[in-house]
């Protein structure tokens, strides 16, 4: 990785961020205009089903508040997302013009992250994540509702901490349907955040838990990891994932897509 950087480093050496950001224009406010105007309905289409799929599955009644919500939470994540990528590329060119080039981590990993802040601007409630295939969804549902029932029959309706556990358990083998990393890690990611709020609201939680919550620890983790979610779309793209890929290319305009041939290039000029 190291040697990796340094070799990026000397094939960017010389560059300026006309060069790698924005060359069809020398001004770096009109490249922020021009990533801003650039709207496109992928977003939207991305963060589609993953917002109202939940939605309903969680509402019981008074679907057309459901629906709307929805809608609203789709418009804020589409929005945020593609001012934080306009907002990256910003990033990139202040670094470029501050530092007197472009380097490995300046270019791509610090200004995503920086631009990824804007997700702080998103409602708390807002869900921002992905749709598992309808099958998974339905097979897990069932399987949980199935083993609650079982266990319900000899317990007389009373349901404990093992009912639950053992429900959760049983329901979780509807990954063998779409045996899929994604879905994997958004698993432990939710057993994280299910247990951090069992922390939480116990009544002799430390403070220590109490003062860290306050942090907006949901902005530094997103933006953490799609700043190396863009760095190795662009300089590692045989190692993206297909949803990783999807997701940034979407949410982005495709201006990441654009951004990987225009900082590739002089890798392979490099090279010659």
């Amino acid at each position: 990785m190291t040697a990796y950087s340094k070799y990026i480093n000397k094939a960017l050496q010389g560059r300026t961020c006309h060069d790698l950001i924005h060359p069809w224009t020398r001004s770096c406010r009109q490249s922020f205009l021009d990533y801003m105007g650039n709207w496109s309905c992928d977003g939207f289409k991305f963060f589609f089903p993953a917002i109202m799929i939940s939605l309903v599955m969680k509402t019981k009644d008074n679907y057309t508040r459901a629906i709307l919500k929805g809608l609203y939470d789709i418009t804020m994540c589409t929005v945020i997302g593609h001012i934080s990528f306009a907002l990256a590329m910003s990033w990139s060119c202040i670094f470029c013009n501050v530092l007197k080039g472009c380097y490995y981590s300046t270019t791509v990993l610090i200004p995503t992250f920086l631009g990824a802040q804007t997700v702080n601007l998103l409602p708390h409630n807002a869900i921002v994540g992905h749709a598992n295939p309808f099958a998974c969804m339905m097979a897990y549902v069932g399987c949980y509702r199935l083993t609650h029932c079982l266990f319900n029959n000899f317990t007389n309706g009373i349901t404990s901490d093992f009912v639950n556990i053992a429900a959760g358990f049983t329901a979780g083998l509807a990954y063998a349907i779409w045996p899929n990393y994604n879905l994997f890690t958004t698993c432990i990611v939710t057993m994280l955040q299910v247990y951090w709020q069992y922390l939480l609201n116990q009544e002799n939680c430390p403070k220590a838990v109490k003062e860290i919550n306050r942090l907006p620890l949901g902005g530094l983790v997103y933006g953490v990891c799609m700043a190396v979610a863009v760095q190795v779309m662009v300089f590692y793209p045989d190692k993206t994932a297909r949803l990783s890929y999807s997701a940034i290319k979407a949410n982005s305009s495709g201006a990441v897509d654009g951004l990987k041939f225009i900082l590739t290039r002089p890798l392979f000029d490099h090279k010659q």
